[in-house]
């Protein structure tokens, strides 16, 4: 089984051709100590169920951990390494070699036998599969647009035909993310989808504020995403591979736009993130590459010490130099259970509280309103020793363990029969956001009143009578 603070590698002989293709394994890394802790050969033949995997020497390769972390993907061609002779992969139909998805689990299990159908990728390359939970796939390569397919499948389906080349995919916020080959040559080259198998979706490109400099880009490599504001919904953190030179971040405000922060020479092929361990606002960034300089084919490592918002300035260095083999894309190992959370339902209904804070809470009701889920919570607090009552609401998306509200306060009136609903003044607050972890415990993350932080609350009252939480 995959290990914790690992990093896993895509992997090939470095003395394969497009005629033999490439057999494919995936070596997991001590993140800490840079030693290699295992290696997982993908099939070479049919296995049972399972598919021959290989990939070409150049093209595709991009390795992705699903939504929920218990899963790797990446897809690659249905047919064994061969000799000299025969057909360039990439050349071939994909009802002659199919086009083929490989899944493996935090236990090192892999399966292989999920086909993407005659009209996937035929004569070209695909390039990467991503999955929210290990039943279905969101699919991209140099043609054809983005295709889904269920786990196990013979099959896929188009789902958004707006820009035929992906290089790249990731999953957050409910949507899948491309780093399409677009001739606009926009200086922000990332695009998004939502999350789901509806066919005919248009993809949108992000909303793009300052660029300095005049660097524009026709192919992201590399997505790496982190949401770390509370009161800026969403992933708000970004980091591409730009066309095999830049690593390049981006930061999203208030208004949605995303604003260019330098970026750093690494020749990068793919891109993963994570807030470094013991610190709040060090963000490490791997990807496969030359690290600023030498040969490629190295594990590169980049930190961002500059802050959330700081122009980025940092030196790569190569934490990984594999020898006699070519490497690919990367990601984080996989996790045997899925990141702790409680999707929000009528089961969070009730009141919540910390007993280290008595005095003050929360009401949250969630309730179905037509077709739309919606929760109100009440924060029931104290600003400048009054008594204050903040209120917000928002729509739940579905499955979802965490909501961002916008919070107002109330005055302008008063009590009985001395009611003006007229004069009733909303004062916009801050924002929060409720993370719930389990039936029993809410994180709350909030930024207003001058100040922002995290509560933990634990249920005082509830779920509601008749309302079972699981």
């Amino acid at each position: 089984p995959f290990q914790s603070n690992g990093l896993v590698v895509v992997t090939q002989a470095t003395n394969c051709s497009n005629i033999s293709g490439c057999a494919v394994a995936l070596d997991e890394y001590d993140i800490a100590t840079g030693s290699r802790r295992q290696s997982l050969s993908l099939p070479n033949s049919v296995q049972g169920a399972n598919q021959p995997f290989t990939l070409e020497p150049i093209g595709g390769g991009q390795l992705m951990r699903s939504a929920d972390g218990r899963f790797l993907t990446l897809v690659g061609f249905g047919r064994g390494v061969l000799g000299s002779n025969g057909s360039d992969l990439s050349s071939t139909s994909a009802s002659a070699v199919p086009r083929v998805v490989a899944r493996i689990s935090a236990a090192g299990e892999i399966d292989t036998s999920t086909t993407l159908g005659a009209s996937a990728y035929s004569a070209s390359t695909p390039i990467a599969a991503i999955s929210a939970d290990g039943s279905g796939y969101w699919t991209a390569g140099q043609t054809g647009g983005v295709r889904f397919a269920a786990h196990g499948a013979r099959d896929s389906t188009q789902i958004s035909g707006t820009f035929a080349e992906i290089a790249s995919m990731a999953i957050a916020d409910q949507l899948v993310w491309l780093g399409p080959n677009n001739s606009s040559f926009r200086a922000i080259q990332v695009a998004t989808i939502a999350a789901t198998a509806a066919t005919g979706q248009t993809a949108t490109l992000l909303a793009q504020g300052t660029q300095p400099g005049s660097n524009t880009f026709n192919e992201v490599q590399g997505i790496a995403l982190l949401d770390v504001t509370p009161a800026i919904p969403g992933v708000d953190l970004m980091y591409t591979a730009k066309d095999s030179n830049f690593l390049v971040k981006y930061r999203k405000d208030a208004s949605g736009n995303w604003n260019s922060l330098g970026g750093v020479q690494v020749s990068p092929f793919g891109a993963i993130a994570r807030i470094k361990p013991g610190t709040s606002n060090v963000v490490q960034i791997f990807t496969t590459g030359r690290c600023g300089s030498g040969f490629f084919d190295k594990v590169c490592l980049i930190e961002d010490a500059s802050g959330f918002d700081g122009s980025i300035v940092a030196t790569p260095d190569a934490l990984v130099v594999p020898n006699n083999v070519d490497i690919k894309g990367l990601a984080f190992s996989p996790t045997a259970q899925a990141p702790s959370g409680k999707a929000i339902t009528g089961s969070v209904s009730g009141s919540w509280w910390n007993p280290t804070r008595s005095g003050e809470g929360f009401f949250i009701d969630v309730s179905d309103v037509g077709s739309r889920r919606v929760l109100v919570a009440s924060w029931f607090t104290y600003v400048n020793g009054q008594q204050q009552y903040l209120v917000g609401s928002a729509d739940v998306v579905l499955g979802a363990s965490t909501i961002d509200l916008q919070m107002i306060s109330t005055t302008g009136t008063g009590f009985g029969s001395q009611f003006q609903a007229a004069q009733v003044q909303r004062i916009p607050w801050g924002t929060v956001r409720l993370d719930f972890r389990s039936c029993n415990e809410m994180r709350v993350s909030y930024s207003g009143n001058g100040q922002t932080g995290d509560i933990i609350q634990e249920r005082l009252v509830g779920p509601l009578s008749g309302v079972v939480c699981q």
